[in-house]
Parts: structure tokens; sequence; C-alpha cells
């Protein structure tokens, strides 16, 4: 099956679906709910990302495609990725003057320039399925090409295989999942006691590489892991005239996120 669509992952954002002949976006992935579609509520932590590697998936099929990323949350995420037709009528187009005259709170928009229309991806909220089992950050996930299983892993020694079927023709006696999430605590004295000492090259004798890696990573989730690209870039004086100077390129040439 030849693919149609290609992901960008970029730090602090969520993974941006386009299609190969159009350079505006047309949907991003992310978790505000649950894969049954009831909301992810406080305190429970929803998708999130710094930058991770991700895979296409059809499983052999010839009408579904899915996308497949890991996740700060400590588990990786599926998601029923919609023909490029479909998401072409879904997305929000919204004139220059609309964008400029109107507030839109929490709301990212894809120009091609400063007074073109903006174009608001589709939301893709609801993921297909959890990929549970690890105790700390999945940063790769990869799909096989005809079976259904995806791996993955991250911080942890261990590669997970996932499948929806006990068996299969490579991997039988597959055990059922914990669902279990592991807890993010909100402070914790000794991980960022070790996150410094680390951080100076004096190294732990009495853990694991695994233990302390684990450890590391969720001192760095608890300083890092809510930063939102967007809402973090920067702005100067030179910003502005660098916008002005792009408006006079050829449109046809790039696109800019506004």
């Amino acid at each position: 099956m030849l693919g149609s669509k290609l992901a960008v992952v970029m730090l602090n954002f969520l993974p941006t679906i386009y299609a190969l002949s159009d350079p505006i976006p047309l949907a991003v992935c992310s978790g505000k709910n649950h894969p049954d579609g009831t909301p992810v509520l406080p305190p429970e932590r929803a998708y999130s990302i710094l930058i991770h590697n991700g895979a296409f998936g059809s499983f052999r099929s010839n009408n579904d495609e899915y996308y497949c990323a890991g996740s700060e949350d400590f588990r990786g995420y599926m998601w029923k990725i919609p023909t490029a037709d479909r998401l072409v009528n879904q997305r929000i187009e919204v004139s220059a003057d609309d964008w400029t005259s109107k507030n839109w709170p929490n709301v990212t928009a894809f120009a091609y320039g400063r007074g073109t229309p903006r174009y608001i991806p589709v939301d893709l909220s609801t993921p297909h399925c959890y990929l549970h089992g690890h105790r700390s950050i999945v940063n790769t996930v990869l799909c096989h090409p005809h079976l259904f299983h995806v791996v993955t892993c991250g911080i942890e020694n261990d590669i997970i295989l996932h499948s929806p079927t006990p068996t299969s023709p490579c991997a039988p006696n597959l055990q059922r999942t914990c669902t279990d999430v592991r807890v993010l605590e909100e402070d914790n004295r000794q991980d960022r006691s070790l996150y410094i000492r680390a951080v100076v090259g004096i190294v732990e004798p009495s853990e694991s590489e695994e233990a302390t890696a684990i450890r590391m990573f969720d001192q760095i989730l608890r300083e890092e892991g809510n930063i939102d690209v967007f809402d973090e870039r920067w702005e100067n004086e030179d910003s502005s005239d660098e916008m002005e100077s792009m408006d006079g390129d050829d449109d046809d040439d790039f696109a800019v996120l506004l």
C-alpha cells in the first residue's frame, strides 16, 4: 500500500498529519479523550510529547490507516487516520480578517503568509487504543507491515510487542498487559537530587542503570513536560521584521505557523 500522508513531530507539539500534496496540515493527534470517548480529567495525564518517533501502519488493510506514537504519560497511542479527502473537508478555513478581528483562545492555525487565510487542522482527540506496559517514557513505536503487531520502547531496557490477539504466527502465548499507569509524583526531592548529581557526573552506585534513568526522566518531566511550543515561542523586535520580509516572498514556497 503506497503512503499518501506523512507525520511531522516537533518539540513539545502534537504529531501533525500532512497530505503529500498539501503544505498545510490536515490534522493533529491528541489524547484529550480516552479510546471510549470519555474525556481525560485531572489529575490523570493526557497525551504529551517532547519529541519522539512515530510510525504509520495499515496492518494489511486497504481501507484503514493508523498512526502510532509514544508519550510522556508512559503509554503508547494509536490513532485511526481518516482519508485525506475527509480531513480536508473537516479542516477549518478562517479568513485573515476574521483571524485578526476575533479571539481564538488555545487555537493553533497554519498559513502560507501573514495576509493569507488560516487553516485549523482537525483534532483527532480520541485515540483508537492505548499501548500499555511501560513504567516510563515511550519514545519509539514501530508497526509491523503485515501482522497486527506494534513494538514500543523507551527509557526502560525492555522492548514490548503489542498484539490484539494472544497468539500469532511469530508470537504465541502472549500475556495480557496490565493497563495500570504509573502515577508521576508532583515533587520528589530524591529525584531532584539525583538529577543534579548526574548533571555534574556523580553516579549512584546503589541503583540499577534502568532505575536511575527512570528517576532522572521523571524529574525532567516535572520541569519540562507541560511546555507547549506555541505558548513558549520567543518574540523580539526582529521577529516582526522577519515576518514582513517573508510577505514579499513567493507564498507558494513556504508555510508559516501563526
